[in-house]
């Protein structure tokens, strides 16, 4: 079948649907699907979520949060300490030549660096003049 005769036997299903035809045998059985799926579509859609379905899933999502225990903590803290000691060690070892690097790029000699302070300055300057209550995005609960 091409799609102009599959066209047209939705357009005869939509119509026939229209004028509410009573099932014809007459109808082939692509026609009839058709009306099948016509008739649903014409079914009111059901009821949008409630008003405050976020709050009860948030509601619950707390009520099931497990909070971490003394050995996530334990090991977070000791994860923090050994980068933070690695760091160390990396700047001690390889500090000098790191700073002859940025040194040699000349950041502060470079006009588009005073231009990108300049923007941050100006943007982190609105945002404090900003009323509290504007800073937060989304609804407010």
């Amino acid at each position: 079948m091409n799609h102009d005769e599959e066209w047209q036997a939705q357009e005869q299903a939509l119509q026939r649907e229209r004028a509410q035809y009573a099932h014809d045998n007459r109808d082939s059985a692509r026609v009839q699907g058709y009306r099948v799926v016509m008739r649903a579509l014409k079914q009111p859609l059901p009821d949008l979520l409630p008003e405050n379905f976020a709050a009860r899933v948030a509601a619950l999502a707390e009520r099931d949060a497990i909070p971490p225990s003394r050995l996530e903590n334990g090991l977070l803290a000791a994860l923090m300490t050994t980068l933070v000691c690695g760091l160390i060690v990396l700047a001690v070892i390889d500090g000098r030549d790191w700073l002859h690097a940025i040194a040699d790029l000349r950041l502060f000699g470079n006009p588009w660096i005073y231009a990108l302070l300049v923007c941050l300055a100006m943007s982190q300057g609105i945002a404090w003049l900003r009323p509290a209550d504007r800073r937060t995005h989304g609804p407010k609960a």
